[in-house]
C-alpha cells in the first residue's frame, strides 16, 4: 500500500472502533475479496481515514495519490480509474453481505456519490445495546461521518504552528545562513505547475502543504557546501514528510541533503550515519515515485556519497533526461560532473544552456562553469565566468573566492591573488578546502591543484574548528 500506517487515532467509543476493525478484518480475509488486492487497499484506506477523522479529505484524487501511488502529474487523468474501481468495490461489498457476511451485525458500506464509508450496527450487537435476542434484520445504528475530536484539532493546530514557526525562522535567518549569496538569485522554474497544485489541493490540502515545503527545501539545498543551509533544508524536508509521508519529494530532498552532509563531514563515523539515513530516504522515494526525476537525482546523490561515481553519473543523467527543464536537476548534474572530473562535459552543457535561455543566469551553473574552466587549465576564462557570476547574483562564498584567488595565482597576477587569499582568510577563517575537496572530488589531484595554488597565493589554514 502507498499510504502511511501507524498514525491512526481512535475516533469513536472504543467498543465501536473495535467492532469496525474486526468487521474490516473479516471483509479483507473473505473469499469474495480474495485476490482483489486493489479493492482491499481502497477499503482499508477509506476506513482508516474515516476513523482518524479525515473522511472529509477522501476524494478520487486522494485515492489516486495515496493508494494507487500515482504521481501528482497523473491524478487528473487517473480519476476515472478510481471511480471505476470504487464502483466495483461497492458491488463486491454488496455481494459479501448477501453471501459470506449475511449474518454479520456490523456492515461497511461505500455510499454512491462519494468515497467516505458508512457503518451499520444491527440490533443486538451495537455498542451499549441491550443484551440478548437482537433482531438481525432491524437497523439499530448507522454511524455518520465523524467530526474531528478536540485532540485532532489540537494536533492540527500544533502542526500549523510548527509550519508557521518554520516560515518565520527561515525569514529571519535567511541572511545569516545564506553564506554564499552576494545578491538575489533568480527564482528557479518550479517542478510542480500551478495547475497541478490546484489539483493536489482538491485531492488533499495536506499533500499540497508537503509539496510546497519540499519545493522550498529544494531552493535551499544549493550551494551544497554550507552546513547551515543543509541543516535548514533538512528541517524543511522533514516538515514535508510530517505533513504527508506519502509525498515522495520530502524523502528525495532529505536523501540529497543527507548525502551531501555525508560528503562534506570530516568525521568518518558521522559521515557513515548520514549516508545510512540518506539511503533509507532514497529507498522510500523510489517506492513512492520511482519515475520522478527528483527520485533519480536523489539516488545519484546517495551513490556519489558512497563513492560510486559511475552509478551516480548514470542516475543524474537519467534524471536530466526525464526533466530537462528542471533547474535543480540540472544544477545537481553539473556539480556531480564537476567533482567527477568531467570538466569538458560541464563546460559544453552549461555553455549551451546559458546560450539557449536567460533563466539560468545567477544559478549554481555559473560557479560550476568557472570551476570547470580552472581545472581544465583556463584560469583566464574562469575569472571571466566568476566575474559575470558575481554581477548576475549567482551564489557566492568561500569556494568562489578560493577559485578566484587560485586563478589569479595561476595567471601570475600575484597582487590580486594575494588580496583575495587574504580576504578568504579574514572572511572565512575556519574554511578548510583541502579535506573538503578531497572528499568531494573523485580524483584528489584536482583538489590538490586548487589548494596548492591557493597556498601559493598566501592562504594558510588558521587554528580553530573546521568549516
Amino acid at each position: 500500500m502507498f499510504y502511511a500506517e501507524g498514525m491512526k487515532m481512535e475516533r469513536f467509543g472504543s467498543d465501536e472502533n473495535t467492532l469496525i476493525r474486526e468487521e474490516l478484518a473479516r471483509v479483507l480475509t473473505s473469499q469474495i475479496f480474495g485476490g482483489a488486492e486493489r479493492h482491499k487497499q481502497i477499503l482499508q484506506y477509506v476506513v482508516d481515514r474515516y476513523l482518524d477523522g479525515t473522511a472529509e479529505e477522501i476524494r478520487a484524487k486522494a485515492i489516486a495519490l495515496d493508494v494507487y501511488g500515482y504521481s501528482v502529474s497523473e491524478i487528473e487523468r487517473r480519476e476515472t480509474t478510481v471511480r471505476v474501481d470504487a464502483g466495483r468495490l461497492r458491488r463486491r461489498l454488496d455481494d459479501y453481505y448477501t453471501q459470506e457476511g449475511a449474518q454479520n451485525t456490523v456492515r461497511i458500506r461505500l455510499p454512491k456519490g462519494g468515497y467516505a464509508p458508512s457503518f451499520e450496527f444491527l440490533a443486538g450487537n451495537a455498542p451499549n445495546a441491550e443484551q440478548g435476542g437482537g433482531d438481525h434484520g432491524k437497523l439499530d445504528k448507522t454511524l455518520p461521518e465523524p467530526t474531528p475530536s478536540l485532540s485532532s484539532v489540537s494536533a492540527r493546530k500544533r502542526q500549523m504552528f510548527v509550519v508557521v514557526a518554520l516560515g518565520v525562522f527561515f525569514a529571519i535567518s535567511a541572511l545569516q545562513i545564506y553564506q554564499w549569496s552576494s545578491g538575489p538569485r533568480d527564482s528557479p522554474e518550479r517542478s510542480v505547475s500551478g495547475q497541478t497544485r490546484s489539483a493536489v489541493f482538491l485531492a488533499s490540502p495536506r499533500r499540497l502543504e508537503a509539496v510546497n515545503l519540499a519545493e522550498t527545501g529544494r531552493d535551499m539545498i544549493f550551494p551544497a557546501i554550507d552546513p547551515k543551509r543543509l541543516q535548514a533544508a533538512l528541517i524543511v524536508f522533514e516538515a514535508s514528510i510530517e505533513a504527508d509521508p506519502n509525498y515522495f519529494g520530502g524523502h528525495a530532498g532529505a536523501a540529497q541533503v543527507l548525502a551531501l552532509s555525508s560528503l562534506r563531514n570530516p568525521e568518518a563515523e558521522l559521515a557513515v550515519d548520514y549516508l545510512d539515513l540518506s539511503e533509507k530516504r532514497a529507498k522510500t522515494a523510489e517506492i513512492l515515485a520511482p519515475e520522478e526525476a527528483w527520485t533519480q537525482s536523489a539516488r545519484a546523490a546517495v551513490e556519489w556519497a558512497a563513492g560510486n561515481f559511475a552509478e551516480a553519473r548514470s542516475k543524474a543523467a537519467f534524471a536530466t533526461s526525464i526533466a530537462p527543464e528542471d533547474l535543480h536537476i540540472l544544477e545537481f548534474d553539473a556539480l556531480l560532473n564537476l567533482f567527477s572530473g568531467n570538466f569538458e562535459h560541464v563546460i559544453t552543457v552549461i555553455t549551451a544552456l546559458r546560450q539557449s535561455s536567460q533563466r539560468q543566469s545567477g544559478a549554481v551553473f555559473d560557479n560550476a562553469l568557472g570551476s570547470a574552466y580552472f581545472h581544465s587549465g583556463d584560469p583566464k576564462k574562469a575569472l571571466d565566468v566568476f566575474s559575470k557570476a558575481i554581477q548576475s547574483g549567482a551564489p557566492f562564498g568561500p569556494i568562489s573566492i578560493a577559485y578566484i584567488a587560485a586563478s589569479y595565482q595561476q595567471l601570475g597576477q600575484l597582487s590580486p591573488a594575494k588580496k583575495h587569499a587574504k580576504q578568504l582568510m579574514e572572511g572565512w577563517p575556519n574554511f578548510r578546502p583541502a579535506p573538503l575537496f578531497r572528499n568531494l572530488f573523485l580524483d584528489e589531484t584536482h583538489a590538490d591543484y586548487l589548494v596548492s595554488a591557493l597556498e601559493a597565493a598566501g592562504w594558510e589554514a588558521r587554528q580553530g574548528p573546521s568549516n
